[in-house]
């Protein structure tokens, strides 16, 4: 049995509502394509069909879309063979993240295609229209200063966002989703906790973390612990630090997030096993340095499928090839999927997709995002990125 917290955060990440599919497909099969057009709703009796399985389906298309979904072999049938009553609701919603068809309905949310917003009609028992292709242009409010606020939702579901107009954004795009109460300042969990993506960072003691949360929580124990800096403890660092025996040591017995290039073409899991590898080989005469292993070169982009949308307003084929633009350019992600003529408007003006991605600049102020900083450069270019993670005050 899931609790009232765990029914809300599989709402929250999967929920009628929501726009980002449970499953990746990267390649929707044509049929899928065509019967999740917006005209594919309202659903016209003249083009259902009834398959084998009993079930009535909106198209053609839909039938051959849920077979190759699932590899069977359904049939389409004489249509007196269906109980003209029986809509299979289950076996229809597939069709919501079947593929991608952005639209714009009459709630102002962006949904995944027509079906999906059906669903959160359904869900939500409003109903709704589409207002237009394409994604909802919300005017959201932004700061880009951190000034967390704890919303409460139903059940005991809490939520950090990164301030008041950030909590105010979300409400626009999401809203079937009401929080019961909020107060200033993170929530508060028995161990704090993040689903952002891992964010290495260098503590004071030599040790490489993921994220400042992990630092803050082992404050608790040693109160002196402090970010070095963004990213892996480097082996000269870590080497100032501990002595041979002990680098020996946390070499068999650390796991960290800190792996190394050599220069021998080998990765070593940790920089204690590089530093252990690397006075193994001097006692032999050679070197073994640590290298860049990865250049950003044609040989590291894919031709994907899946693109994205740059602060830039430049469409990337996928994430590879936006990674390697960002070596020579300042661009973040702005958001899947193509972009339109309304996007090239830079990072900032407006509030940004996502969450989870508090930043601590050089100046101790603690930003919403990296583009947050940057922004924050344009007019006093001595701030830059101290590390990932809200500022640890003394």
């Amino acid at each position: 049995m899931l609790s009232a917290r765990s029914s809300l955060f599989l709402a929250l990440l999967a929920g009628a509502f929501a726009t980002s599919p449970p499953f990746n497909i990267v390649e929707p099969a044509k049929s899928c394509q065509r019967a999740v057009k917006p005209n594919a709703w309202p659903i016209k009796k003249e083009l259902q069909v009834c398959a084998t399985d009993g079930v009535i389906y909106p198209s053609l298309d839909a039938l051959e879309c849920a077979n190759n979904a699932t590899g069977r072999a359904v049939e389409k049938q004489e249509r007196n063979k269906c109980d003209e009553n029986k809509q299979d609701e289950f076996k229809l919603s597939f069709l919501a993240f079947a593929a991608k068809h952005e639209v714009c309905a009459s709630d102002n949310v962006t949904y995944n295609n027509v079906w999906n917003m059906q669903e959160a009609a359904r869900a939500n028992k409003v109903e709704l229209t589409v207002q237009h292709e394409g994604e909802c242009k919300i005017d959201c409010p932004f700061s880009p200063i951190y000034k967390p606020v704890c919303a409460s939702f139903t059940g005991d579901f809490q939520q950090t966002y990164s301030n008041e107009e950030a909590l105010e954004c979300f409400q626009h795009r999401n809203p079937y989703i009401k929080f019961s109460q909020k107060h200033d300042g993170a929530c508060v969990f028995n161990y704090e906790h993040s689903f952002a993506p891992v964010n290495i960072i260098c503590g004071t003691n030599g040790f490489t973390y993921n994220g400042v949360k992990e630092i803050r929580n082992l404050r608790k124990f040693n109160p002196k612990l402090r970010v070095m800096h963004d990213g892996a403890c480097t082996p000269d660092e870590v080497k100032g630090l501990f002595s041979a025996d002990q680098i020996r040591e946390l070499a068999g017995s650390r796991s960290e997030s800190s792996a190394i290039c050599g220069s021998d073409n080998s990765t070593y899991h940790s920089v204690f096993a590089f530093l252990v590898a690397q006075a193994g080989k001097k006692a032999k005469g050679q070197d073994l340095r640590n290298v860049k292993c990865a250049k950003c070169d044609e040989t590291t982009k894919s031709n994907g499928t899946i693109p994205i949308c740059g602060t830039d307003g430049v469409t990337y084929p996928d994430e590879k090839t936006l990674k390697c633009a960002q070596t020579t350019h300042i661009i973040f992600k702005d958001h899947d999927g193509p972009c339109s003529p309304s996007d090239n408007t830079g990072p900032c003006k407006r509030q940004l997709n996502g969450g989870f991605a508090e930043v601590c600049a050089n100046n101790g102020k603690t930003y919403t995002s990296n583009e947050a900083v940057w922004c924050a450069a344009l007019t006093d270019p001595k701030i830059k990125i101290f590390h990932q993670g809200e500022c640890i005050s003394a």
